[in-house]
């Protein structure tokens, strides 16, 4: 069972659901609902503030990881959480 899965459902319902949304995806670039991407997305932890060396770094990553993303349904290999502005 995946660890964002309702409790009380078993792995057939949840294929079962998944299968049924991806037939209704379009178009393919966006998730499926029942895989629900935004329920977490990694430890709450506080970011350096925008313009030090390591916030520089992860942006060339992901930057590069973007180039390099194929097709378009593909999701890179990093991800930045999306903060409220300071």
């Amino acid at each position: 069972m995946t660890p964002n899965a309702p409790k009380g459902r078993t792995a057939a319902e949840q294929d079962r659901d998944l299968d049924e949304a991806l037939e209704d995806t379009f178009p393919a670039s966006d998730p499926p609902a029942a895989t629900n991407p935004s329920s977490f997305t990694g430890a709450e932890v506080a970011r350096e503030k925008d313009g030090t060396e390591e916030t520089r770094r992860e942006s060339d990553r992901l930057d590069e990881e973007l180039k390099q993303t194929f097709p378009a349904s593909d999701t890179p290999t990093i991800v930045r959480k999306h903060e409220k502005p300071e």
